[in-house]
């Protein structure tokens, strides 16, 4: 068991593994936290490093090597905690439109991937591409409407980080998982 497990294990409170965008800014694991200490959610929010560093988005998207070591060592720290311990991830995208719109036709895209994004498209299922496509029973889309600037989320990009808007969209959806 890693010392992070083992801290993360001290409590079996619900855990939330936040992950930032590319660039490192820590805006939405921040965010959540303060919108969980706001809401008064009993929630253990670990923020998960996985890029390079602050200002450093073409590193976070071009480096495979080090997002697939990433995402194995996040997959070990789940694999290490009790099996009782609920786990819940909150990501945020993986850059800015310039990243994903100009940058990936210059550069590529991290997975090597190319498609429409998940919010032009929304978020369909095809059982054919799925391994479980039972596990994404629960999942939603929430499309943005001009009534969310009430809590701060103008529609763009950094939008779904702004503390009011995750106090009451993402925080009571984290407290009633199980």
């Amino acid at each position: 068991m890693t010392e992070a497990s083992r801290s993360l294990n001290q409590s079996l409170q619900k855990l939330v593994i936040a992950l930032d965008g590319v660039g490192g800014t820590g805006i939405l694991p921040l965010s959540l936290m303060a919108a969980a200490r706001f809401g008064g959610a009993n929630l253990k929010i670990q923020r998960f490093f996985w890029n390079h560093g602050v200002f450093m988005p073409f590193h976070d998207l071009l480096d495979k090597e080090h997002i697939e070591r990433k995402g194995a060592q996040l997959a070990e720290l789940i694999d290490s905690l009790d099996k009782e311990q609920t786990v819940q991830l909150v990501a945020k995208s993986g850059g800015s439109l310039f990243i994903l719109g100009l940058g990936t036709s210059i550069f590529g895209t991290s997975d090597g991937v190319r498609t429409t994004s998940a919010g032009c498209a929304g978020f369909a299922i095809f059982p054919e591409s799925c391994l479980y496509p039972e596990q994404y029973s629960k999942f939603e889309q929430e499309r943005w409407r001009p009534e969310m600037l009430k809590q701060l989320h103008n529609g763009m990009h950094f939008g779904n980080s702004a503390t009011p808007w995750l106090l009451k969209n993402v925080v009571p959806r984290l407290i009633d998982f199980d």
